[in-house]
């Protein structure tokens, strides 16, 4: 991953929200999908259709877009189940019991990183890196592996206790661009942003760097 790629789909995300706020087109929510789908990340469809779902809610246009997000959904299920038959792997788990797993593994990585960081972090400057994951799975697993550890897991891994209070900045940020969509109505593009990646990091780690181009239209509308 790099930063062109990081700069890509936040633009991406940015310029499609904005739209849909004008006129929904399930055209335009395909083209992007399939854009998306082409850099082979699940997770960035996933925010793709929970900022688009949100916006639409807001609208109260949801209702009749429903079936998109869920044909959306089915095709990511069922690809990622052809993906675990065809491939090679040392597990013997069917999909639901992989969840299950998936689960119980992102959490075995949080206690790691908690017993490896102590009190002040062990590796400061993380959030420097287009991605988390791979320096997470390097300085805990032993070997370069882009793994999971939970919202908390690499500002834990970081800066320790220091740097958890970050979550409850993004939580304030959430709450006043929640209230300010009340009376102003760009905010809402951005709102629908942020409260998705959120919404995916509690399980995965965060991708640093998409958070700041966000705060800084936040300081120009507000």
């Amino acid at each position: 991953m790099t930063i062109i790629f990081v700069c890509g789909y936040s633009l991406l995300y940015i310029g499609f929200n904005f739209q849909i706020l004008k006129k929904f087109s399930p055209k335009l929510f395909i083209l992007a999908f399939f854009i998306l789908f082409l850099y082979g990340y699940r997770t960035y469809i996933l925010i793709l259709i929970l900022s688009t779902a949100i916006i639409l809610y807001y609208k109260k246009e949801i209702r009749s877009n429903l079936w998109l997000f869920v044909l959306a959904l089915i095709f990511l299920i069922v690809l990622n189940i052809a993906f675990l038959s065809f491939t090679s792997q040392r597990w013997k788990l069917d999909f639901l019991n992989l969840i299950f797993y998936r689960i119980s593994y992102t959490v075995y990585v949080l206690n790691l990183i908690v017993e490896k960081s102590g009190f002040f972090g062990y590796c400061h400057g993380l959030w420097l890196h287009p991605i988390t994951g791979d320096i997470a799975g390097k300085i805990v697993l032993g070997y370069e592996h882009n793994t999971t550890s939970t919202i908390l897991g690499p500002l834990i891994l970081d800066f320790g206790i220091i740097e958890v209070p970050i979550m409850i900045f993004f939580g304030s940020i959430l709450g006043t661009v929640r209230k300010k969509m009340d009376t102003l109505k760009k905010a809402i593009p951005y709102y629908s942003i942020l409260l998705s990646i959120t919404l995916l990091c509690v399980e995965i780690s965060p991708i640093p760097l998409i958070i700041f181009p966000y705060l800084i239209a936040l300081y120009k509308i507000s």
